[in-house]
């Protein structure tokens, strides 16, 4: 790997915090998203109603430079004091003592900023014991003045860290059932098929701009040279290194370079990571929601093409979810993580309609346990002990000096003239110094400042000092207390290096990999296009088709590269090839759309222009089909046409009828469903009925659409088979090389 690998990581379970739901907030009824509870940010955000904000004008710039797309600098907040207003009594009443703008300057996207109240949005920031509860509440009952107020939410990485690895190496991009250390993990092919991609397309040199918003992150050598500018919105800053190596992690799985001899491959080998760091300070893993919706309206403005936020918030506000649709509106796809409470909750900003909602899965190719999953959920990708790119230290002094380590137990060092002298010690404490020339002589200390000694030959030439800023023409002898510190206990500088992971984090940036790898062989792709592609493109996984454990599926990147080369084209995940229309009329007189035979075929990209002559349909591969009328209608989310084929004749029994969209080569073929008399499926006591009609001689429908069991005749034995089928008693036999659906 070209560096030693750690294999352990701190849990980040920092808290997560619920406060007064805003009204975009759809919770599930009795799921809790909370971890450990940490105080939230003593802060609101309001969104006053259209000609009640207080003027920007009020509002001014320090001197910090700010780079980036009408970037010029901070707006400082102000005192409630200066607004003329009532509205000022009552923010000082409910304890705000400074409000600022959310968004500093006008977004570029002004339409789209203008309709979600973007420069509406301020921050209020409340005194130390204040009651958040109350100051809502006060706002709210100003009425007209104020849309919306609500309390600032707390969320944390979207990480979970399991006691021992369990799979190996990059099992998530190519897995052939690894074996690691003389030990096979995984399934098979319980992979995003990553190589076949590569094969295709591995991603050219800045075409494609993913902007990691997360806990920052540290230059790499995997992607360095591919970083462009970011910003620090929770210290406002330019300092977007990574507080906890998350976001390190996170750039890695969708951008590390690979084919170049070193440690790991991204999903895509030319992304460039646009860093923003929302998360900083004591709890750098962690923090409010306002700093990522900053980042996001940030990242849009400044060229991001792909937003991933591998973070999870257990409620919304009106900010992020404004931020999120922000980023729709302009185009950029917004791809986030489920979470990790392994609950049937969706975590935010994945539950928002217009992001995309990632889960994970293990090496099995099964749901990991921790992924959060529901109605929300899109597609889920491979989450569980993944490989990427870290932040290493070395160990400074100790035992195993420039060796990477982990934690400080890595690097033991050896008390120095100290009460163990020569020993290994895991702290500073255990090396007790003894004082040498000072007052407290010959005493045991365990800091400088207990052994101040006398100055030789300083400016205070004999007085007490307590370290040697006191002699700064000489030298403090004694107030050093010797050995008082553990050379090598802690680790300091840092080097790159890797390390696994666990989290609905680690499977959102694989989504995003694939989507960026897919922007760059074809740039003409939107947002919408690329999402479409990644749910119809998946491998269904669970119930056949949609369900609320993996969504769509796991993402392929394989096919979704393939797909992307050919937009518009038929959404084979909605209707796959050996699919049956069963809604087939008995005679020409039955009503069935204009025609006897028809199939709605579920498109990506616009299919206002397509014409039958954008089709081919042919009979068990004979072309020539009968002509056929075409209809253009709304599909449902998220695909973004429809068109219905209604064929002027009934699809041949026993027979495949395939229709062909020539330009992509995407198809759908037809056959006809024995039994379903009415064309829903054999679901209801019609089909029953006119089995009972046929065999009393009440009416004569071609043998093959009654006889249930195949056998050539109509007898008893088909009402039996029927009656199984309507009570769920198992598919059809094998039919023409497929099995028939019910």
């Amino acid at each position: 790997m070209g560096s030693t690998l750690g294999t352990t990581v701190a849990m980040l379970t920092a808290g997560l915090v619920c406060s007064v739901a805003s009204a975009q907030a759809q919770n599930v009824p009795g799921a809790d998203l909370r971890v450990n509870h940490t105080p939230m940010p003593e802060q609101l955000i309001v969104k006053f109603a259209p000609g009640a904000a207080p003027p920007r004008a009020l509002f001014a710039r320090d001197a910090k430079a700010r780079t980036g797309a009408g970037r010029t600098a901070r707006v400082k907040s102000i005192a409630p004091t200066k607004l003329k207003s009532n509205l000022a009594d009552t923010l000082v009443r409910s304890g705000v003592t400074q409000l600022r703008p959310l968004h500093e300057t006008e977004p570029l996207n002004a339409e789209s900023a203008a309709r979600h109240g973007m420069q509406r949005t301020f921050v209020l920031e409340l005194a130390a014991g204040s009651d958040p509860g109350a100051a809502v509440a006060a706002l709210t009952d100003l009425g007209g003045q104020v849309e919306s107020v609500e309390l600032d939410v707390w969320g944390q990485i979207a990480q979970l860290i399991p006691n021992d690895p369990l799979f190996c190496d990059q099992y998530g991009l190519h897995n052939p059932g690894q074996v690691c250390s003389g030990a096979q993990f995984g399934t098979p092919d319980a992979d995003i098929d990553a190589p076949e991609a590569w094969n295709i397309h591995t991603g050219d040199l800045g075409t494609v701009v993913v902007a990691i918003v997360d806990s920052g992150v540290d230059p790499h050598p995997e992607y360095a040279a591919r970083m462009v500018p970011g910003w620090n919105f929770a210290q406002d800053n330019s300092d977007t290194s990574d507080g906890c190596r998350h976001g390190t992690h996170v750039a890695g799985i969708v951008a590390a370079s690979g084919n170049n001899a070193l440690g790991v491959a991204g999903v895509t080998w030319g992304a460039s990571i646009m860093p923003i760091r929302v998360f900083a300070g004591a709890l750098p893993c962690q923090g409010p929601a306002s700093p990522v919706a900053q980042g996001i309206r940030w990242a849009v403005d400044n060229g991001a093409d792909i937003c991933n936020i591998s973070l999870q918030f257990p409620s919304s506000t009106s900010a992020f979810l404004d931020a999120v649709n922000y980023a729709h509106d302009s185009g950029v796809l917004v791809i986030s993580a489920a979470g990790n409470q392994g609950s049937p909750a969706i975590s935010y900003p994945a539950r928002y309609n217009n992001s995309m909602a990632i889960g994970a899965t293990d090496g099995n190719d099964v749901r990991a346990w921790f992924s959060n999953y529901g109605a929300q959920l899109d597609v889920v990708a491979p989450g569980s002990s993944i490989l990427s790119t870290w932040t290493n230290d070395l160990c400074v002094g100790g035992t195993n000096p420039g060796a990477v380590c982990s934690s400080a137990s890595d690097c033991l060092g050896v008390c120095q003239g100290g009460l163990d002298d020569g020993s290994v010690c895991w702290s500073g404490v255990q090396c007790l110094g003894v004082c040498q020339g000072g007052v407290n002589d010959g005493r045991y200390c365990t800091a400088p400042s207990q052994c101040p000694g006398v100055c030789q030959g300083g400016s205070r030439d004999g007085l007490g000092c307590s370290s040697p800023n006191d002699c700064p023409d000489g030298s403090c002898t004694g107030g050093n207390c010797t050995g008082g510190n553990c050379n090598g206990g802690n680790c300091t500088g840092q080097e790159s290096g890797y390390h696994y992971l666990n989290g609905t984090s680690m499977a959102t940036p694989m989504v995003s990999g694939v989507a960026a790898l897919m922007k760059s062989y074809n740039p003409a792709l939107t947002a919408r296009e690329i999402w479409d592609i990644l749910t119809c493109t998946a491998d269904d996984r669970g119930a056949t088709g949609w369900d609320q454990l993996y969504g769509h599926g796991r993402v392929n990147a394989h096919q979704a590269v393939v797909a992307a080369a050919s937009v518009p084209r038929i959404c084979t995940g909605s209707l796959p090839n050996d699919a049956i229309d069963a809604r087939q009329p008995r005679t020409p007189d039955d009503p069935a759309d204009q025609g006897w035979s028809w199939v709605d075929l579920d498109f990506i990209g616009d299919t206002s222009a397509l014409t039958p002559a954008d089709f081919t349909v042919t009979q068990e591969g004979v072309v020539g089909a009968p002509p056929f009328a075409l209809v253009v209608k709304p599909s449902p989310p998220p695909l973004d046409g429809s068109v219905r084929v209604i064929l002027s004749r009934a699809i041949t029994p026993k027979a495949w009828t395939t229709v062909t969209h020539t330009a992509s080569g995407t198809s759908i073929s037809l056959g006809f469903l024995p039994g379903d008399s009415d064309g829903n499926g054999i679901a209801e006591e019609i089909d029953l009925q006119v089995l009972f009609d046929a065999l009393n001689g009440v009416s004569d429908p071609p043998i093959w659409t009654i006889d249930i069991d195949r056998s050539g005749k109509l007898a008893p034995a088909d009402i039996l088979r029927l009656i199984d089928l309507l009570n769920g008693g198992g598919p059809y036999e094998p039919y023409l090389g497929t099995f028939l659906p019910l």
